[in-house]
């Protein structure tokens, strides 16, 4: 064998190697773009989530503060109701 051959075939086993690599390569991107993209799509989800919850726990103070109020002013009412 001369030496063009034995380079040439060399060069053929490693283009083989290389055009193995790329696809598993390739595949290995796909892969990570689709977690890539689920994460994102979890991530907008749970912040939706945390400003509902927010939003909610506002609620939530505001309703046991009219709570109080109410019961508050229960006693007067009461004694209003009881004058009349």
């Amino acid at each position: 064998m001369t030496d063009a051959t034995l380079v040439t075939i060399l060069g053929s086993f490693i283009s083989l190697l290389l055009i193995v690599n790329a696809y598993f390569t390739r595949e290995t991107l796909a892969r990570v773009v689709r977690i890539e993209i689920k994460l994102e799509s979890n991530t907008t989800k749970q912040h939706y989530t945390e400003k509902l919850a927010s939003e909610n726990a506002t609620e939530i103070k505001k309703l046991i503060e009219r709570m109080h109020t109410i019961e508050g002013a229960q006693s007067q009412i009461l004694s209003l109701l009881e004058e009349k």
